[in-house]
């Protein structure tokens, strides 16, 4: 229990201190240069070509000088994190009494007794997402599993053109059974030849309407429900791209260990210097990733998850 406390007292010191030095508070950290899903809007679709992923110990390294440069938040992420799942554990183990940490998966691998033990070893807060039918029943149920032993549980979809009749199912489902969500509206989908992303998939004013009509809805009937800020579903009314940076900066390092600098994942101060000077192991890369999707840019969703954490610990 006090390591418990130590842990939710030293995000609140270091949330503080980075926010008015602008330094960066979240680390999402992309375990695995491949996935077990092949979806048509993934940005990371083929970007691995064969390189290696980064060694365990690299990892190890990264997190262990974040924390000692003020980080309190750690997102495991894909490409499927589940695909390193040793690795994936050993690094909640290694960070649960001094920083908050997520897992973002899309279920495939993921079993009851993988949220136990995810729950016993630190783990704070835990993200489905739907990409099918079939996925949103498994993952509604792992969600509510998570949920009974007391993580933080979400689920996420990307709407695009040709999945309405899912997302309209994903927004009763929630709603039945009380689920938070978060969402993110695709830009273009990958040429299945190619696996380049020159099919643009920008959905239709009457799809985009329903989406933003539900959501606001939910703003008004259940805000509790939508992770997603009211300023990004508002600004989605006249474009698609939008960005507003997090308040809270944050890093996002790739499966190869590079600093991605995008003024969307990484706002702030000085990163490439905060990041050369302070963790040998990272290089940066300068150049864009090619984000299709319109969520990237809306970042209330982070801190709401955060926020959530601590209404949890209260509560215990």
């Amino acid at each position: 229990m006090l390591n418990f406390k130590v842990k939710y007292l030293r995000a609140a010191y270091f949330l503080t201190k980075n926010y008015l030095k602008n330094y960066p508070s979240f680390a999402a950290l992309e375990l695995m240069g491949t996935c077990n899903n092949n979806c048509p809007y993934c940005s990371f679709a083929g970007l691995s070509n064969g390189q290696k992923d980064l060694a365990d110990d690299d990892w190890y390294h990264i997190v262990d000088e974040f924390i000692k440069r003020g980080v309190i938040s750690f997102s495991f992420i894909g490409r499927e994190p589940f695909l390193r799942k040793d690795l994936l554990f050993k690094l909640i183990h290694r960070v649960r009494n001094k920083a908050i940490t997520g897992v973002v998966t899309n279920g495939i691998l993921v079993t009851s007794e993988d949220i136990i033990q995810m729950k016993e070893l630190g783990l704070d807060y835990f993200q489905l997402s739907v990409h099918s039918l079939k996925d949103l029943q498994r993952n509604l149920d792992l969600t509510i599993e998570a949920r009974k032993i007391g993580l933080v549980a979400s689920l996420s979809m990307v709407v695009y053109s040709k999945n309405m009749n899912l997302w309209r199912k994903l927004i009763k489902a929630c709603q039945d059974n009380e689920i938070i969500f978060n969402f993110c509206l695709c830009q273009q989908l990958k040429n299945s030849q190619t696996t380049s992303y020159l099919i643009k998939d920008i959905i239709s004013p009457s799809d985009l309407n329903e989406v933003l009509t539900h959501a606001n809805e939910l703003f008004r009937t259940n805000p509790g429900l939508i992770r997603n800020s009211r300023k990004y579903i508002n600004s989605l009314k006249n474009s698609l791209w939008h960005c507003d940076p997090e308040i809270f900066a944050r890093l996002h390092i790739n499966y190869r260990g590079e600093f991605n600098a995008c003024t969307a994942f990484n706002t702030g101060v000085l990163f490439e210097d905060w990041v050369k000077y302070q963790v040998e192991a990272i290089k940066v890369r300068r150049s864009c990733q090619g984000c299709n999707y319109a969520c990237e840019m809306d970042f209330a969703s982070l801190s709401n998850v955060v926020r959530d954490i601590f209404r949890v610990s209260i509560r215990q």
